[in-house]
């Protein structure tokens, strides 16, 4: 019985030995690979970390620039507005000077008598003149021109520049 004993436990030892060996040698290609397949995902973790850091830095110089072009049309826009505010402001000063102008002639006409009646002959701007223009140095009745008006009874001139 105990030398049955001792073989069997040498055996299942031998076994056991062997077992362990066969396991060992086994587990040692799937263990490099499983190392391997470690030392890949930890390098994937690591590029994905870079580019998550460069893809952030890509964002924010987007974003930057985005800004930085919202800024840029938002300033030439009020550069132009402020231009054509100088501009109308400049032509408003214009046309103020122009009407003082032209209420000191109507003013100056009324004055003397002015009272022009403006009419079209022929598509041009004229005005009823009186019949009698004075006479020449020789005595001559200065003549009128052929524009006449209301059927040909109103004689009338195209002033120079219409």
């Amino acid at each position: 019985g105990d030398a049955v004993r001792a073989a069997v436990g040498q055996s299942l030892a031998g076994a056991s030995e062997t077992a362990a060996k066969a396991l060992g040698d086994a587990a040692t290609p799937v263990i490099g690979k499983l190392s391997g397949v470690v030392q890949a995902a930890s390098d994937a973790e690591d590029s994905m970390r870079k580019a998550g850091q460069w893809f952030a830095w890509k964002w924010v110089a987007v974003a930057t620039g985005g800004l930085a072009g919202v800024c840029l049309v938002a300033y030439v826009a009020l550069a132009w507005q402020l231009h054509e505010v100088g501009s109308l402001s400049d032509e408003k000063a214009k046309l103020a000077a122009a009407i003082v102008r032209e209420r000191a002639t109507v003013a100056e006409l009324t004055r003397a008598g002015g009272r022009v009646v403006w009419s079209t002959c022929g598509g041009r701007l004229c005005f009823e003149v009186s019949s009698n223009q004075g006479t020449s140095p020789d005595g001559n009745p200065i003549p009128l021109g052929g524009w006449t008006i209301d059927n040909g009874h109103v004689a009338t001139v195209i002033p120079k520049g219409y």
